[in-house]
């Protein structure tokens, strides 16, 4: 049987012209794999990523304009008070042991109809990992496979690393990228047209190791450097930094 939604609705004015606010109050059984009738990418038991998540609250906001001083985008939102359990339990301490976080974003949609949507909460306190002083974000995102014809989940921690390269502070945005449980979780960050640097100053970024012993046979270490991609990689159980990664 269809189910009864408690929803609010707000006409306001704005430059003369009229505005809507949808907001639609989600019950605790409603799921992301049935509520945007989506194929799904589904694990080996069946279920998508984000139906395990306890998620207190949860709203569909439909603005006809957006408001960002809500947080709102024009279109479809979603917001919610997320539990740091299941899944995510084991990461909680890089979420500045919160036992919930609170979730929202935007939800877009393909040509073809489907869903895509980057829920985040933002960065909540600052953890030292190895030599390095993060805060991180989480990020739920979908993206629709067109190939595939699915739509696939994903969690992603994000933060920003500062790195000082030839007397220059640069900020990187850094990404790592997992499902369920992660015991090893590597963050990574791109840099399209790469930043000049020198040995010394890649030294200093890996703690000081002796990088000399890696470079091949016959490598002038004096020559000009450029860092074009940054590895770092978090036991999530130990919970600090393993064998970071440069080139």
């Amino acid at each position: 049987m269809p189910q009864e939604l408690d929803a609010t609705a707000e006409f306001r004015v704005e430059d003369g012209d009229g505005q809507l606010r949808l907001t639609v109050q989600l019950p605790a059984t409603w799921k992301f794999s049935t509520g945007f009738f989506a194929p799904i990418a589904a694990d080996d038991d069946g279920s998508f990523l984000f139906d395990g998540l306890t998620i207190q609250s949860a709203q569909l906001i439909l603005d006809s304009k957006g408001d960002a001083v809500a947080g709102l985008s024009q279109g479809v939102n979603y917001r919610g008070t997320l539990q740091v359990a299941g899944s995510l339990e084991t990461l909680g301490w890089l979420l500045g042991d919160a036992a919930t976080v609170d979730i929202s974003g935007g939800i877009a949609f393909t040509d073809s109809g489907h869903p895509e949507m980057d829920l985040r909460c933002k960065a909540l306190g600052v953890r030292q990992i190895g030599q390095f002083r993060l805060g991180f974000a989480l990020h739920l995102t979908t993206k629709f496979l067109d190939e595939e014809d699915i739509l696939d989940a994903s969690f992603r921690l994000v933060t920003t690393l500062n790195v000082t390269l030839k007397g220059s502070t640069t900020g990187l945005t850094v990404v790592g990228e997992f499902r369920r449980h992660p015991g090893i979780l590597v963050f990574q960050a791109s840099i399209a047209s790469g930043i000049a640097t020198s040995l010394s100053d890649l030294a200093t970024l890996a703690n000081g190791a002796e990088l000399t012993t890696a470079l091949p046979d016959g490598f002038d270490a004096g020559r000009a450097l450029a860092l074009s991609e940054l590895r770092f990689v978090v036991d999530t159980n130990e919970q600090n930094l393993t064998t970071p990664d440069k080139n």
